[in-house]
């Protein structure tokens, strides 16, 4: 889990309220995201991952 102070900046930013709680389909398109980031990632040190 990420730090308590981050998650509410984060919260915050994109929701304008650092107790926001994000909708679940915002939460599918971060992991894709997310999962395709690592992906990459990998691939440009020459990892299969």
């Amino acid at each position: 889990m990420p730090d308590r102070e981050w998650l509410g900046f984060r919260m915050e930013t994109a929701y304008g309220d650092r107790h926001a709680v994000p909708p679940p389909g915002d939460v599918v398109e971060f992991l894709r995201w997310a999962g395709e980031a690592r992906r990459i990632a990998a691939r440009s040190r020459g990892g299969t991952r």
